[in-house]
């Protein structure tokens, strides 16, 4: 039997305009992909308007639609979005109606009823602290991102890329500007660096998946030049979100050099149980056989890994003299991979490891400061007040989770 779409117990979502149907038809396929090829959009009202959701391992897209209010939480396939799509291509706008797994677009041109569901599952939300902000018009944010990540034009396509690291760009935002960058370089081209003017809040770096930044601006886009608001937080977050009214997109962020190394050496201080927090500025302060080590992530000047860079005060107020440098030169000379140093009267032992390969990095860790410490007894009959002592007596403690807002 034919299902009566006028009748009370259908479910309205409303006449949807030829652009906002667009806009969700578009997000659907900039995210299916060839591994996404049923992936379609969730349907609900915020009691106001129909806001649509669209969302794969990669990216969340979140479109806010005109108004309508109903109940519960639909699914509709690419498909049906297609041909609802093409029902505005002579009108303005297509009403679907919802009844009993099926849904019904229709408009003056006619009519098309496919498979629709009501599910139960939940919208996707980012969690995460907006530490940087940029707020930059479309069409300059959009130029800069689609120059500074596109393919150069002597590839031929993204087939002939087979480098088994991921293709990043990484999106850079300093005072009054945001930074656009991809090395091309390792692949035989030409590096690119674009910028444009920002309103800025904060600074800091967060690196995407190449393909993922570029395709957003072929597939997404607004009418007129509104502000978007850029933000992320550079250090613990996961995506970087793009802000206007009525349409939000966050893109998973990929973890390379430094920011890869960084969640590395995290889960191995917890696998190995040792003491640490972590700085604003990314500084990990761990406590290791009773030294204070700094553990500080620095850019490979040679290649893209990143080097971990170790260093303890091993003595204070150190009173240089020869003797004293006498000593840290023996010490130099005997050490394998450390080395001492003197920096505003303190005495600093200190090491760089390459994360290149992070399986040995406890171990290293473990040596570093077990020599740190033998180096107290040592210069300690110099005449220089011992740190790691006054240091032993401190403790430090995994932080508390902060809290995250949307």
């Amino acid at each position: 039997m034919k299902k009566d779409f006028s009748s009370s117990s259908a479910t309205d979502f409303g006449d949807i305009s030829k652009s906002e149907i667009e806009r969700v038809r578009k997000a659907v396929e900039y995210l299916r992909g060839g591994e996404n090829r049923k992936l379609g959009a969730l349907l609900k009202s915020d009691e106001k308007n129909r806001v649509w959701q669209i969302s794969n391992d990669d990216a969340i897209i979140n479109v806010v639609g005109g108004e309508a209010t109903f109940g519960g939480t639909y699914y509709l396939g690419p498909q049906l979005l297609q041909n609802c799509q093409l029902l505005t291509q002579f009108s303005e706008f297509v009403n679907i109606k919802y009844q009993d797994g099926q849904a019904r677009g229709s408009n003056r041109i006619g009519s098309v009823m496919m498979k629709c569901e009501m599910v139960s599952t939940e919208f996707m939300k980012v969690k995460q602290l907006p530490i940087v902000e940029a707020r930059i018009k479309y069409r300059a944010l959009f130029r800069a991102i689609d120059a500074g990540s596109d393919l150069p034009c002597d590839f031929g396509s993204d087939d002939e890329i087979t480098s088994d690291a991921p293709l990043t760009t990484s999106l850079i935002v300093e005072p009054g500007q945001l930074r656009v960058k991809t090395i091309w370089s390792r692949l035989g081209s030409d590096d690119v660096e674009t910028t444009c003017r920002a309103k800025t809040s904060g600074r800091g770096e967060i690196t995407i998946k190449s393909p993922l930044i570029n395709l957003f601006t072929s597939y997404i886009s607004t009418d007129g030049d509104p502000e978007f608001t850029m933000r992320f937080d550079p250090l613990n977050g996961d995506y970087i979100e793009f802000v206007i009214d009525d349409l939000y997109v966050a893109l998973k962020r990929t973890l390379v050099g430094v920011d890869h190394a960084f969640e590395k050496i995290k889960k191995i201080l917890d696998k190995k149980d040792v003491n640490y927090v972590i700085g604003d500025s990314g500084v990990i302060a761990a406590h290791i056989n009773g030294v204070a080590t700094r553990i500080s992530l620095l850019k490979s000047d040679s290649d893209e890994n990143a080097i971990a860079r170790c260093t303890a005060v091993v003595l204070n107020d150190a009173r240089e003299s020869a003797s004293l440098l006498k000593e840290l030169n023996g010490f130099n000379k005997s050490f394998t991979a450390s080395r001492v140093w003197i920096d505003r009267s303190m005495v600093v032992v200190g090491c760089d490891v390459n994360c290149s390969n992070l399986f040995n990095f406890h171990n290293s860790l473990d040596k570093f400061t077990k020599e740190a410490g033998t180096l107290l007894g040592l210069l300690g009959a110099l005449g220089a007040e011992p740190a790691v002592t006054r240091i032993h007596k401190r403790t430090f403690t995994k932080p508390r989770t902060r809290a995250k807002v949307n």
